[in-house]
């Protein structure tokens, strides 16, 4: 019996010292080797500078007593333009062009109305006429194409 209770002593034993030993740890991953000789700066290439935006041409353009004030506008071939349309009058207006190298989208502009329309001018120079068709013939604006 005293066989038996050494052996119990003994497995008990080790197993306590088993739960109070430290856990295994896995081996840490190896370091990466690190480079400590300098380095030539990254080669980096010039960008050219960006082109400009061609510039656009503004007209503010008033629509007043049945009339466009100014009534005529001189603007480059082939530029970008931009009219703003402001209404003091007390009625309706529009603005459309009779020539297709000129188009407007489909506009009106109500009293105190304000109307912008971004446009590109025909290559071919020359003038070419836009109106009110509520108040034509008389409220045109011509538009000189150099």
């Amino acid at each position: 019996m005293k066989r038996f209770i050494f052996g119990l002593v003994v497995i008990v034993g080790l197993t306590g010292l088993a739960a109070c030993s430290s856990p295994t740890v896995a081996p840490a991953a190896p370091k990466a080797a690190v480079n400590t000789q300098a380095q030539p700066p990254a080669q980096v290439q010039a960008q050219p500078p960006a082109t400009p935006a061609a510039a656009i041409q503004t007209f503010e353009i008033l629509q007043s007593n049945n009339t466009f004030q100014p009534n005529q506008v001189t603007v480059k071939a082939g530029s970008q333009v931009r009219f703003t349309l402001r209404n003091s009058d007390g009625e309706d207006h529009n603005i459309v062009s009779l020539n297709a190298l000129v188009k407007f989208p489909e506009n009106k502009q109500a009293p105190g109305g304000t109307y912008t329309v971004d446009w590109v001018a025909p290559d071919k120079p020359g003038t070419y006429d836009a109106l009110c068709v509520f108040h034509s013939p008389g409220m045109t604006l011509k538009i000189t194409v150099q």
